[in-house]
């Protein structure tokens, strides 16, 4: 509850920081509107996971999650490959506020700091961007650790099945995978989708500034790339996440295949092995977010989307300079 609390208090000075600074420079709205739209998403996606129960997946109360990982045997396998997934949220999450400090401590980007407004006032919202860009690291680390237990039990269950060769137990184990594989997405959905909303809102507006003229931005002064470089770590960093959960889907899709090569190679269990093929199937196990499974073919068109949008604004700023 501590935790909303800061976060609520961040989101109130971004706003009044916002309002605070348009009393004195009307052309810099757009710059404290992206930080109110990251800081809100922020509040609201820690709200979101912790109404959603994390608590009860990850310990430390309940922790349905490490309690399964460590009856399966892959609870050292789990936090050894979410260790490198993590390292790449934080290297993202490193760059964003070192960009952001490098654009306020630089002696020659000072003129981009509004002026007429007190340093207390300018250092509040640098220490408030950290603070939220923390919580926006954790809440990816804590995104992108569910989803690789969650691999890891699809690619166990399959194990265990090659091995038994027992289709109606097999059956019976899937029931307990999916059972957790949507207990655990549900624990992060809410927060996915809100910070996925935030961040593409905060590049929506940025690149609306840029194609209606509004900003100065150019290539040639190194401080814009300074100031406006937290933007594309985030983006990453959603996508990076997006991609992680279509890989629960993917590898759950690829099950019936294993079991009807499975039963292939075994006479006289063409019954009991589409039984199980068709059982899997039905199940439509994956990574849920509010209902939408989320797969691979959906994450790469919005990275193309992203792409072709990025590419637009860069060309269009390149030749503007």
């Amino acid at each position: 509850m501590c935790y909303c609390c800061c976060v609520g208090l961040v989101l109130v000075c971004q706003l009044g920081y916002m309002l605070r600074v348009t009393m004195y420079q009307d052309q810099i709205l757009n710059e404290h509107l992206l930080m109110a739209c990251y800081s809100s998403g922020c509040l609201l996606a820690f709200i979101s996971v912790h109404a959603s129960g994390i608590q009860g997946i990850l310990g430390p109360e309940i922790a349905l999650l490490e309690n399964y990982a460590t009856s399966m045997s892959f609870q050292d396998e789990w936090h050894k490959r979410s260790f490198y997934r993590v390292l790449v949220i934080m290297g993202l999450g490193g760059y964003m506020m070192f960009t952001r400090l490098m654009a306020y401590q630089h002696i020659s980007c000072r003129e981009f700091t509004p002026k007429g407004v007190y340093n207390t006032l300018v250092h509040l919202q640098l220490m408030s961007f950290m603070i939220v860009t923390c919580i926006l690291i954790a809440l990816m680390i804590a995104h992108v650790h569910i989803c690789c237990a969650m691999e890891l039990s699809v690619d166990k269950f399959c194990l265990r099945l090659w091995a038994q060769k027992d289709l109606l137990h097999g059956t019976v184990d899937w029931n307990m995978v999916t059972a957790m594989l949507r207990r655990s997405a549900h624990a992060v959905d809410s927060s996915f989708l809100v910070l996925s909303t935030s961040i593409l809102s905060t590049l929506i507006l940025a690149g609306v500034e840029l194609v209606l003229g509004g900003t100065s931005f150019s290539f040639s002064d190194h401080c814009n790339p300074l100031w406006h470089g937290w933007m594309l770590p985030s983006v990453l960093m959603m996508l990076y996440t997006a991609y992680c959960s279509a890989m629960v889907t993917e590898k759950c899709s690829r099950v019936p295949a294993l079991i009807n090569s499975w039963g292939a190679d075994h006479e006289g269990f063409e019954y009991e092995t589409q039984y199980a093929v068709q059982y899997v199937s039905h199940s439509a196990a994956g990574f849920y977010v509010k209902g939408v499974r989320l797969n691979a073919f959906m994450t790469l068109k919005v990275t193309y989307l992203l792409g072709v949008i990025g590419l637009t604004l860069v060309t269009r700023v390149a030749l503007a300079s």
